[in-house]
């Protein structure tokens, strides 16, 4: 899947200054699109529904390239192949009248922004595709 660091600053908190939103990227079928948001907007604890959708939505979020997302990899078309044989329109956009970027608030954006604050040591997260999960027991877990 194709991540992309947008241009939507996350609030500051403490040494998390200067961060901002990261965003995963499929492409739809653009007659698919309501139903894919229908079908996520219930889970909005985890991903939910769509931050932004259609090909304009990448120029306003600040998606320079889809082709070269800082996270993951290319995007692909719905055959599995990457979208180099695509026609490519201004500022690196891939344009398809098929195909539509729809964009989710990604599990990513909180390693960029501890990349950002330059933080040292040894750091439990996903990576980009994969996801950590630790179990603990209601009550257990103590913060001191």
């Amino acid at each position: 899947m194709s991540r992309y660091t947008q241009n939507t600053p996350l609030n500051p908190a403490g040494v998390f200054t200067g961060g901002n939103y990261v965003v995963s990227m499929r492409l739809y079928h653009a007659q698919d699109i309501e139903c894919v948001r229908a079908i996520t907007a219930p889970y909005a604890f985890t991903h939910g529904e769509p931050v932004a959708w259609a090909w304009d939505a990448v120029g306003r979020l600040g998606i320079a390239d889809i082709m070269r997302p800082e996270w993951g990899d290319c995007p692909l078309g719905p055959d599995g192949r990457q979208l180099s044989a695509c026609i490519t329109g201004g500022a690196g956009v891939v344009e398809s009248d098929d195909m539509t970027p729809v964009c989710w608030g990604c599990g990513v954006t909180p390693q960029e922004t501890v990349m950002k604050a330059g933080l040292q040591g040894t750091l439990m997260v996903h990576r980009s595709g994969y996801i950590l999960v630790l179990e603990c027991l209601d009550g257990v877990l103590r913060v001191e």
